[in-house]
């Protein structure tokens, strides 16, 4: 028997099917004395690999690596591939890394075409991502590589796209998403049964928000394992984020008969339920999920939301509070803990709710609805504050709402309270450009006619100033009686 067909023989060691009766077959071929010693040492090296003795597994291969590459390159490179994946999967010693990396570049010397050889490279520089920089675009080389030897291989694209989505979390840039998902895309294409690659194409097209298509990947995951209750979880998730919370009940449902001691499903389906008002279930869920695990942060976060919606904000703060002091840096915790603040009806300290802000914004600059709302804290301490305060309270709010609309320029509410404050600070003609962007997105708005309205009065355009209060009783006849006595001595001034 050749040295190649024996390695392939050997290597049914590794399928647990098939191991077994393998280790039989090798066990007694060691018996025939006219075995030669190279063969005799790869069934050696396979048998110990097989009984769980890596070292001694890895020693063996070694010394054949270094005996075969006197002459058979063939031989060499699979028994440094071995010892590089025997070194991997025992993760022991300061210097495995280094010993590993050893191995797989020398089957590379001596085999340049070696794809399995680039594959287990590249997955152990996927695996050093958080010791070693460009550890991940190192990684897609190998994989390239591999890919380029061996286009048959399912494994390969599977893996690589795993690595485009670490790359993803790493630097937020949706073209590894893409790519990630042309990967699975190509794994499926050669194994349509290929569960992994359902359900990994179905995580990047959520990130993508293409949530119909996550649906659909996750229904063919389901469909190839049923029994798998993440599948359903995750598609039930998909759901919500279409807005779906009646039918992502369905898949909750299933995902908990599933696995019922899993307290993120319990969580899920209680946030489901507080959007469909089913409140009272939604608690149930969510002390369900606490009894499981007393320190989960997201179900004390999805529990403050649902108290928000019941203007609950005391309580609401509490769950806050414990959710910030099990994820001190999750930005959302400290948004909502600001706003449920801002919403109490009495003893309002706009100091504190200004330092959630300012957290939430050091947790993520892009948090648009945090600038708006420190702002609106702030104008309503420029309002409570002296003469010698006021100003600077309201350019300071300017300056939020600047930088909100930087980020979302359609968020009326922010033009709005942005004119006020210019108001407040004299700077009419600023002001009645606000409340103009304010009306063009919400025609019908009358305190922005009306605000705009006094503007005008303000700077004496006193028929543009008439024109805006008239449009005043239009959407809003409610405060006739004002408007008309406005509108009188605006037109005695304009006499």
């Amino acid at each position: 028997m050749d040295t190649k067909t024996l390695i392939e023989l050997i290597e049914n060691l590794v399928d647990p099917e098939k191991s077994g009766k393998v280790a039989e077959t090798a066990r007694e071929m060691l018996q025939n004395a006219e075995l030669p010693l190279v063969d005799k040492a790869i069934i050696d090296a396979y048998l110990l690999q097989h009984d769980g003795k890596l070292k001694d597994a890895i020693e063996k291969w070694r010394a054949i690596a270094n005996i075969a590459e006197a002459g058979n390159n063939e031989l060499a490179a699979h028994a440094w591939l071995s010892v590089g994946c025997l070194l991997a999967e025992d993760d022991s010693g300061r210097d495995f890394v280094e010993k590993t990396f050893f191995a797989y570049d020398k089957a590379i010397e001596l085999k340049p075409d070696y794809a399995d050889a680039y594959y287990n490279r590249g997955n152990l520089k996927r695996v050093l991502r958080q010791r070693q920089e460009d550890s991940l675009e190192a990684a897609i080389a190998d994989y390239d590589e591999a890919i380029q030897l061996k286009p048959d291989n399912t494994l390969f694209y599977n893996d690589r796209g795993a690595t485009y989505f670490l790359l993803y979390n790493d630097r937020e840039d949706k073209k590894f998403l893409q790519s990630a998902i042309s990967d699975y895309d190509g794994a499926i294409q050669l194994d349509p049964k290929n569960v992994d690659a359902y359900y990994n194409r179905g995580l990047a097209k959520s990130k993508l928000r293409q949530y119909e298509g996550a649906i659909a990947d996750y229904t063919e995951a389901i469909r190839l394992k049923p029994e798998d209750a993440l599948f359903y979880a995750l598609r039930g998730r998909a759901k919500v984020s279409l807005g779906q919370y009646e039918v992502s009940l369905t898949d909750f449902d299933e995902a908990i008969r599933l696995k019922p001691d899993n307290p993120e499903i319990y969580c899920d389906r209680g946030f489901s339920r507080g959007c469909l008002g089913q409140y009272d279930k939604a608690n149930d869920d969510f002390k369900q999920a606490f009894s499981l695990d007393p320190d989960f942060a997201e179900a004390f976060y999805n529990r403050g939301l649902m108290k928000i919606e019941l203007e609950q904000f005391k309580d609401a703060i509490d769950d806050f509070n414990k959710t910030i002091r099990l994820t001190s840096g999750f930005a959302p915790a400290y948004f909502y803990r600001g706003y449920a603040k801002f919403k109490l009806n009495t003893n309002i300290n706009y100091y504190d709710v200004i330092e959630d802000f300012d957290k939430t914004i050091r947790f993520n600059s892009d948090y648009a609805i945090a600038y708006f709302m420190r702002g609106d804290a702030k104008i309503q301490l420029g309002m409570q504050g002296s003469a010698e305060t006021q100003s600077g309270w309201f350019e300071a709010a300017i300056k939020d709402y600047d930088k909100g609309l930087n980020l979302n320029p359609d968020y009326v509410k922010a033009y709005f309270n942005r004119g006020y404050a210019k108001a407040k600070l004299e700077q009419y003609e600023d002001a009645i450009t606000d409340y103009d962007e304010c009306l063009q997105r919400a025609p019908d708005d009358a305190d922005a006619y009306f605000n705009r309205g006094k503007a005008k009065a303000k700077l004496e355009q006193y028929e543009d100033a008439i024109a805006d209060y008239n449009k005043v009783l239009e959407h809003n006849p409610s405060n006739k009686t004002e408007i008309e006595q406005v509108l009188q001595e605006l037109e005695n001034a304009e006499v």
